[in-house]
């Protein structure tokens, strides 16, 4: 009997498993569910298509061609509302079942929304989707939008700000914790960036948290107000605020999940044998601390489909865990990250910090004794990149 793979999810892990499932099956039946229109698309390319650094073309994964070509039958705009585990098969909101031998969940995750007074004014957009780029982009092309906030101070905020300052706007990054990019890198660094961030025109307050929106007769946005009595004039917010995993449909299930996200074994099982996960909506061990964090970074997002979609044929590759490897690129600076959490807490560990920070480069590298790499920052063009990071894989004295 022809098997029937089917994956909810067309993101980085389902269209990874796809391909590795159509790679290893040339005969069996894969279907794909998402509730976006478009066609899939790489979430990390969003930025560059709102700095018209690549055409819209030039985001998606794979042309429409190559899913028919494949077999790969994609179903868009379709939301996948319960499972029955024990008959295998889904139903979607359309009233549709789907039958199923080995059901994969790359459900991936969605956007933390601003909720406040006023949150529900026009011109407050999340920065997350293809289909919220578009609204960004067509909205920061009109005259008469001068002043763009951005709530969210992490990556997907500052990769946004840095995206939208080629339009000449004035922009204002807004984040309620002490510093920028806290996850990512030390104060100092952080510091550092906020001062370029400057020379592209902007602006950083922190400490800073949003307590109301206000809004003109028309119900578009106004202002921000915010806890320290400041207000911002705003005629875009956008927000960045993180987000929570998809696992709705794991829980309605009575799938395996703790602190938000989905369990699995090494084989990328959950606790149902035949349903598998891979992508945001999953918990996975942190390959350099040895804890378990969520998983948010596409290349692994892609390496984790690739695993799951080899094991929904064939039982036979172990996932070996996250290696948190940060990069992207903003106001004209390379950026790396990689173990940095560890930089305020290397008294406890007995490790130490080399920091060398001059006009082009800030770089904080975290070493034991024995010179073995533990983790390090990199804000601009480092040379010893590759050696750092092979250091910190291998285990191995950095040379």
């Amino acid at each position: 009997m022809k098997k029937i793979y089917l994956i909810i999810g067309a993101s980085a892990a389902g269209i990874a498993a796809a391909k590795k499932i159509r790679s290893l099956d040339k005969e069996s039946e894969i279907i794909c569910c998402t509730y976006e229109v478009e066609n899939p698309y790489n979430k990390c390319l969003l930025v560059d298509w709102i700095a018209q650094e690549k055409t819209e073309e030039q985001v998606y994964l794979n042309s429409e061609d190559f899913f028919k070509e494949q077999r790969i039958e994609i179903k868009r705009a379709v939301r996948v509302t319960d499972i029955n585990k024990e008959a295998r098969f889904v139903v979607t909101d359309d009233g549709k079942t789907y039958h199923y031998t080995k059901l994969l969940l790359a459900t991936g995750a969605s956007p933390v929304h601003l909720k406040c007074e006023g949150s529900d004014a026009q011109g407050i957009v999340s920065f997350y989707t293809l289909n919220d780029a578009h609204s960004i982009k067509k909205m920061v092309q009109q005259d008469c939008v001068q002043n763009i906030i951005i709530i969210g101070g992490g990556i997907s905020g500052i990769e946004c700000a840095d995206a939208l300052a080629t339009y000449g706007k004035k922009i204002t990054i807004l984040e309620r914790g002490s510093s920028i990019l806290g996850r990512h890198v030390p104060v100092e660094c952080a510091m550092y960036i906020q001062e370029k961030a400057s020379h592209f025109g902007v602006e950083v307050q922190c400490n800073t948290s949003v307590i109301s929106i206000t809004k003109k007769s028309d119900g578009s946005v106004a202002s921000v107000e915010c806890s320290n009595g400041v207000s911002f004039p705003a005629d875009l917010v956008i927000t960045a605020l993180g987000s929570r995993a998809h696992i709705e449909l794991a829980i309605g299930s009575d799938l395996v999940h703790e602190q938000g996200a989905l369990v699995t074994n090494s084989y990328l099982q959950t606790s149902e044998p035949t349903i598998f996960a891979a992508g945001d909506c999953m918990r996975v061990t942190n390959f350099i601390t040895d804890t378990k964090i969520r998983s948010a970074l596409w290349p692994d997002a892609v390496l984790q489909g690739t695993i799951a979609g080899t094991n929904m044929v064939q039982l036979m590759r172990e996932y070996q865990g996250l290696f948190p490897l940060t990069t992207s690129a903003f106001f004209g600076y390379q950026f790396v990250s990689c173990g940095s959490e560890l930089v305020d807490q290397v008294m406890d560990f007995g490790y130490q910090v080399e920091i060398i920070k001059n006009d082009n480069l800030y770089s904080a590298i975290i070493f034991d004794d024995a010179r073995v790499v533990k983790g390090f920052v990199l804000f601009g063009l480092h040379t010893e990149y590759s050696g750092l990071k092979r250091s910190l894989i291998t285990k191995t004295p950095f040379q």
